[in-house]
């Protein structure tokens, strides 16, 4: 597909898993994470979250693009 932006977050490159419970550990919170972003449209941009049970969603930055709900 071209046109498409895809950007990774630096801060969450490596996604550790905790050796106890099996999931993920982000640094004690208990957040969801931004994973990556990727944008087809310039300025309609959709992020992949990850919560700490480890299941992954995509939200839209500033509004519902592509049918996803805004973050």
């Amino acid at each position: 597909m071209t046109g498409l932006n895809i950007q990774r977050h630096d801060s969450y490159a490596t996604i550790r898993i905790d050796k106890m419970n099996g999931q993920s550990d982000f640094n004690n919170s208990t957040l969801p994470i931004d994973w990556f972003t990727f944008e087809k449209e310039s300025g309609k941009v959709l992020t992949t979250q990850m919560s700490w049970m480890g299941r992954l969603y995509e939200c839209g930055e500033d509004g519902k693009w592509y049918g996803a709900e805004i973050c």
